[in-house]
């Protein structure tokens, strides 16, 4: 449709470069806090999981919710991430 319909190939690529076209619709769409936790709920409630990871899994949550993605792995380095 991008490509077809509203505009060429190379329209697609003069306005978002290299974006693959999932990422796009993650940037436009967004990701529901509720849809992430129910997502992730079977790995949250797993019992193997100490306080620390869950709270660490929930970090990420909120990154990718707030933000669409995780960009670069390097990321979980830094803050909010690298603090317990």
């Amino acid at each position: 449709m991008f490509t077809g319909e509203l505009g060429t190939a190379e329209d697609y690529k003069r306005e978002f470069q290299d974006t693959p076209f999932g990422l796009l619709v993650r940037k436009i769409a967004k990701l529901e806090y509720e849809a992430a936790i129910v997502a992730f709920s079977e790995f949250i409630n797993d019992q193997s999981l100490s306080q620390v990871q869950i709270v660490f899994v929930k970090k990420v949550i909120d990154y990718i919710v707030q933000n669409s993605y995780i960009a670069n792995i390097s990321e979980l380095t830094k803050l909010p991430f690298d603090k317990p």
